[in-house]
Protein backbone atom coordinates (compact mmCIF):
# COMPACT_ATOMS: atom_id res chain seq x y z
CA UNK A 1 0.00 0.00 0.00
CA UNK A 2 0.84 3.87 -0.35
CA UNK A 3 2.48 5.95 1.77
CA UNK A 4 0.26 8.81 1.41
CA UNK A 5 -0.90 11.26 4.20
CA UNK A 6 -4.71 10.27 3.69
CA UNK A 7 -5.70 6.35 3.37
CA UNK A 8 -9.28 5.04 2.99
CA UNK A 9 -9.91 1.41 4.83
CA UNK A 10 -13.15 -0.24 3.76
CA UNK A 11 -14.65 -2.50 5.33
CA UNK A 12 -17.31 -5.31 3.15
CA UNK A 13 -19.59 -7.97 4.17
CA UNK A 14 -17.44 -10.71 5.60
CA UNK A 15 -14.87 -9.22 7.44
CA UNK A 16 -12.99 -8.42 4.08
CA UNK A 17 -10.75 -4.97 4.20
CA UNK A 18 -9.57 -2.87 2.09
CA UNK A 19 -6.74 -0.61 2.38
CA UNK A 20 -6.58 2.40 -0.43
CA UNK A 21 -8.93 0.02 -2.84
CA UNK A 22 -6.69 -2.98 -2.15
CA UNK A 23 -7.42 -6.20 -0.11
CA UNK A 24 -5.77 -6.59 3.38
CA UNK A 25 -5.83 -8.68 6.00
CA UNK A 26 -6.74 -7.96 9.41
CA UNK A 27 -2.99 -8.35 10.85
CA UNK A 28 -1.43 -6.63 7.51
CA UNK A 29 -3.38 -3.95 7.98
CA UNK A 30 -2.11 -2.98 11.73
CA UNK A 31 0.97 -3.65 11.14
CA UNK A 32 1.04 -1.21 8.23
CA UNK A 33 -1.26 1.33 10.59
CA UNK A 34 1.61 0.93 13.36
CA UNK A 35 4.52 1.60 11.24
CA UNK A 36 3.07 4.83 9.48
CA UNK A 37 2.37 6.16 12.79
CA UNK A 38 6.24 5.59 14.17
CA UNK A 39 6.92 7.05 10.87
CA UNK A 40 4.52 10.38 10.25
CA UNK A 41 3.01 10.57 13.87
CA UNK A 42 -0.24 12.34 12.85
CA UNK A 43 -1.83 9.69 10.97
CA UNK A 44 -5.77 10.19 9.29
CA UNK A 45 -7.72 7.56 7.45
CA UNK A 46 -11.31 7.07 6.64
CA UNK A 47 -12.81 4.18 7.11
CA UNK A 48 -16.14 3.61 4.98
CA UNK A 49 -18.06 0.49 4.85
CA UNK A 50 -20.30 -1.42 2.51
CA UNK A 51 -23.93 -1.71 3.82
CA UNK A 52 -23.94 -5.85 4.79
CA UNK A 53 -20.85 -5.02 7.17
CA UNK A 54 -21.11 -6.19 9.95
CA UNK A 55 -21.08 -3.69 13.30
CA UNK A 56 -18.40 -5.74 14.13
CA UNK A 57 -16.40 -5.25 11.74
CA UNK A 58 -16.15 -1.35 11.78
CA UNK A 59 -16.00 -1.53 15.88
CA UNK A 60 -12.39 -3.62 14.84
CA UNK A 61 -11.11 -1.16 12.78
CA UNK A 62 -12.16 1.59 15.00
CA UNK A 63 -10.65 -0.45 18.26
CA UNK A 64 -7.02 -1.20 16.38
CA UNK A 65 -7.53 2.84 15.47
CA UNK A 66 -7.71 4.17 19.16
CA UNK A 67 -4.94 2.02 20.48
CA UNK A 68 -2.34 2.66 17.16
CA UNK A 69 -3.16 6.42 17.71
CA UNK A 70 -4.90 7.12 14.30
CA UNK A 71 -7.25 9.85 13.58
CA UNK A 72 -10.26 8.82 12.01
CA UNK A 73 -12.91 9.43 9.96
CA UNK A 74 -16.01 7.59 9.61
CA UNK A 75 -17.89 8.15 6.56
CA UNK A 76 -21.76 6.96 6.59
CA UNK A 77 -23.84 6.56 3.16
CA UNK A 78 -27.11 8.19 3.55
Amino acid sequence: PSEKKLDEIMIREGGRYFLNSKRIELAELEDYLSRKVRRYRDVNVIISNSNDATNGDVVAIMDMAMRLNVNTVLAIDK
